[in-house]
This record gives structure tokens, sequence and C-alpha cells, in this order.
């Protein structure tokens, strides 16, 4: 399970970044094409970051980019942003590097890019970092990792490579941290990235050799939601294990002539390495509340990698006293579309126990983040999911009444402690799937992602709230518990549907019938392994 996140998403916030560019150029408009910032953008006596980039001397290298670039009045309109600022000595070292004496030398296209890289449309202090992505993206769409120096909070790195020289700089629409080097912006896809890398030469030999690569670029472009993790085993390894080659790497694991069939022991093994979804460090060592172990699907068909939290140390694949660790100077590898991490061993497929899963609609569900008004900071604010091609939910109400269906809510503003479920003390109660039938008859109906096989107790994490709906609910077809989501107290609960034996991996449907009342709200469903 991701960490939930309230951002706005990619498509979004380009959109507003546009907006603001318009509005932008329509004030320096009506002020008469003034390059000075007029005072209406200072408010509660701090500078806008547009006011702090013009007034300090030991930036203006970087106010001249970002003028250039024709965004600085976006950065007196804008709110709740991140600017990280390279001071001046990094843009001479910058524009060196470039090759040009000055900024105006420089493509304003890039320049718009190189800016956009470096400023996120969310406010983050400091102490907002840890070991891993920033947890949201900046106005590239890309992700900025954070890592941290000898010095603790006073040695913070981007992307491994900048350190913060002055932190949590605060102005009226945002924060400021300075940065000793212009940040290298991130224009390789995974493929180019790892293609490139002198030291995976094997697995990249393998990943074309097997089709792999070429598959992860066409699904890509039929998605612009879709990004992969790859778990990726540097030519070291591979010799330490006896493997010179890539022909030595073929003839351990094939099993087959044509290593680009799915069925073929090679192909399996690369498959094994990736996963669906952008992943750093921090989000792989993030556990759900009072848990160790989760599992993770991969691209090989119905496998699953094992991480577990051992001694603080993520251990991947763990049995009796044998693992793989990701190298600790070689994780979060940044791309477009994706991330790499370097393993210290083969990693060959593995079939892990049952674990703990935790199904968060409105975050593992990606579709759901495309909708236009997806995480829009307006609280009690629901979208229509009739038309959107969500996949795995499915509803029903006859007769159909205006208001009536699935629909995407934002709630906010809500994130009381409960008894009732220990989901929410790691995953902030911000969206849910609110049903509604107002009072006809009426279904709706999740598919699961894949599960491992085993015995599983299965909740519905929800919202209980007076006037809510009680269903009748169906695991797989079969009857199971009446779900009642009233309750005099609003609340949040995980409410057993029932016990589940699952022989194969697989998808599950898990169905509530509309028996009487009102709607419902679900946020999750937990599936909990039953120990023999």
């Amino acid at each position: 399970m991701k960490t939930l996140r309230r951002f706005k998403t990619l498509s979004s916030k380009l959109f507003s970044l546009c907006s603001l560019m318009v509005l932008g150029t329509i004030l320096i408009t009506q002020y008469s094409c003034k390059e000075e910032v007029d005072e209406m953008f200072s408010v509660n006596d701090q500078p806008s970051i547009m006011r702090y980039l013009q007034d300090n001397e030991d930036v203006s290298l970087w106010a001249e980019i970002v003028k250039e670039a024709g965004l600085l009045n976006t950065f007196a309109v804008a709110n709740e942003m991140t600017a990280f600022v390279p001071d001046n000595e990094a843009v001479k070292a910058f524009l060196k590097e470039k090759n040009v004496s000055e900024v105006a030398d420089l493509d304003v296209e890039y320049l718009k890019k190189l800016v956009k890289y470096h400023t996120l449309a969310t406010k983050f202090k400091h102490d907002a970092f840890g070991v891993g992505f920033i947890p949201d993206t900046t106005f590239t769409g890309a992700h900025l990792s954070t890592t941290f120096g000898d010095g603790g909070i006073n040695s913070i790195y981007i992307n491994k490579d900048a350190k913060i020289i002055s932190k949590d700089i605060e102005v009226s629409n945002g924060y400021i941290h300075k940065i000793n080097k212009v940040l290298h912006l991130v224009v390789e896809t995974l493929e180019e990235l790892y293609e490139n890398d002198p030291n995976l030469t094997i697995f990249n030999q393998a990943m074309i050799k097997t089709g792999w690569k070429q598959r992860m670029i066409n699904e890509k472009s039929k998605s612009s939601i879709l990004s992969y993790t790859i778990f990726a085993v540097p030519d070291e390894v591979f010799i330490d294990n006896g493997i010179n080659t890539y022909e030595e790497l073929e003839a351990k694991f094939s099993d087959s002539d044509d290593v680009t069939l799915l069925t073929n022991g090679l192909n399996k093994y690369m498959a094994y390495h990736v996963i669906k979804n952008t992943y750093s460090f921090s989000d792989l060592t993030h556990f759900s509340s009072g848990q160790k172990t989760r599992n993770v699907l991969t691209l090989a068909k119905n496998q699953f990698i094992s991480l577990t939290d051992e001694d603080n140390q993520l251990k991947i694949n763990s049995n009796d006293g044998s693992y793989v660790s990701l190298l600790e100077s070689k994780t979060d590898l940044i791309a477009v579309d994706g991330v790499y991490h370097y393993v210290n061993n083969l990693m060959e497929v593995f079939v892990p126990k049952a674990s703990e899963f935790v199904w968060i609609l409105a975050t593992d569900i990606k579709e759901l983040s495309q909708l236009p008004d997806y995480r829009n900071g307006v609280p009690r604010h629901k979208v229509p999911l009739e038309g959107q091609n969500i996949p795995g939910i499915e509803w029903e109400v006859s007769p159909m009444t205006p208001g009536a269906g699935a629909h995407y809510y934002q709630l906010g503003g809500y994130n009381k402690p409960t008894p009732y479920t220990d989901v929410f003390s790691t995953a902030p109660v911000t969206d849910f799937i609110l049903f509604e039938t107002n009072g006809r008859n009426g279904w709706v109906e999740f598919t699961t992602p894949l599960l491992l096989p085993g015995k599983y107790k299965v909740y519905v994490g929800c919202i209980r709230w007076p006037w809510r709906a009680l269903t009748k609910s169906f695991i797989d077809g079969e009857p199971a518990a009446n779900i009642d989501f009233g309750d005099y107290r609003w609340s949040m609960w995980d409410m057993h549907m029932g016990d589940v034996e699952w022989t194969e991996t697989d998808q599950h449907k898990l169905r509530f019938v509309y028996l009487s009342r009102m709607h419902m709200m679900i946020h999750h469903f937990k599936f909990v392994p039953i120990e023999e």
C-alpha cells in the first residue's frame, strides 16, 4: 500500500500553471507591462516567491532564468508552491556546463521545463522530506528525491546531488529552499536510463532479448499514467554468481528456444524484476499500521515479491535467513516514467506467503487520479463515475434517478483517530467511493487486484453515519455478512464481511446489494491472513 497523498495530478497542475501564466500575462498588461512587480503581490507582510527572487542578489541569476522563461508572474499569483532555487554560484556553474555565457543564450522552452522541474504545486518545509521521493511531483510531472548526508537535517540533498543550503524560507505563497546546484533536468525514459548505465549491460541485453523493454514502451504509449519500478541486477552481481555474459544468463534461466515467450524461464525472470507504478525507497519501506510484511505484484504472471521490515532493514523475499537487499548508494535512480534500484543478488522468482493487503480505492485505482476534479481541495466534493471507464467498479440502480450511482467523493478536513480501524492511522481520510441509490434498488461491485491463495478475513473500510445504507454483501457471488453503513456516530470502521479460502492467485469480486436507507462511502478493503 502506498502512502495516501492529497495532491493534485499532473494534468490539473499543468492546467493550473497554464491558467496562472495567462493570469500573469493579463496582470502585466493591466499594469502597463512594468517589469517591476507591484506591491499588491505581497500579502501578510511577506513577499511572494517572485518578489523574493527580485529582491535578493544571491539568487538574481535564477530570477533571470525565471524571467527569461516567462514564468516570473506565475510566482506572484500562484499559491501553495515549493521552489528549489539555485544560488548564483550554482547558476554560473550550470551556464559553464552548458557552454554559454548568459541566460539569454539558452532556449526558452528548455528554461520553462527547467523552472517547472524546480517547482512543486504544494508547499513543503524540510521536515516533510524523508529518504525517497518528496510527496508530490514537480510541474513537469517528475519526482524529486531527498537523501541525508552526515549532517542530518542540515545536510539534505535533492536528487542526491544538490544540497539545500538554506531551508524553509517562508514567502506569501509557499516556501523556498536554496540549493547549491541546478538540478539535472530528467528527460530520459526508464529504458534510456538503464540502457546507458554502464553497470547494467547484461541486464539491459536481457530486457531487449526477452522483449520486455519494447513491451514496456508500448504499454506506456497507451497510458499517460503508467510508470514502472525496476529492480536492476548489476553486472557485478551476475559475475559474482558465475554469469559473465548475457549468453550465460540465458543458459541458466531459459527453458525453451524462444526467450520472448511469457512462459520461458528467462522471460519470467526478467518480468519478475519489474512492478507497475513508481516506488521510491521510502515507498517500499512503508507498511500499514502494525504490519511488517507485504507482497507486491510483478509483471511476471501471478508472481509477487515479498517486502519485509526486519530490524529496520528492508528485506526482499526473506526466507530462512536468505534475502535480497537494495544497494544503498544505488536507489531512487529517477526517470521521467519510473525509477530503478540496484539489488545485491539475482532475485530469482520466489513464492511468498500470504500477507495482509489493504486496497485503498482512490489511491490504487490510478484511473481515478485522471478525473478532472480529483483531489481539488474542495471538501464534500463528488464526481460521477458514469462514463469514466474506471476499472474494477461496476454498479446498477433501478430505476435510475438523478444523482444516483457511483461517485468519487472527496471528504477533506476529517482525520480524527478511530478505534475501529488501523488503516486510517497511515492513510488520511480524504477520498472515498460514494454509492447512492436514492432509496431505489441497486448494487455496487468491486473487482480486487490479484491476491495470493490462502485463508483471509475480508473487511470493508468505510464511514458509518446515521441513515447510511444497510446492505447484503457477497464475496465472489457467495452471500456474506449484512453490512450496516449506518451508525449514530460519525466514525471510521473496518466492517467484517466474512472469512474465505482461496486456492489460486486470482482477482475477486466484492458486491454490496442495497437493502434500505440511503448511501454508502467506501475507503478501502482489507484482507488479513488467518493463521493456522
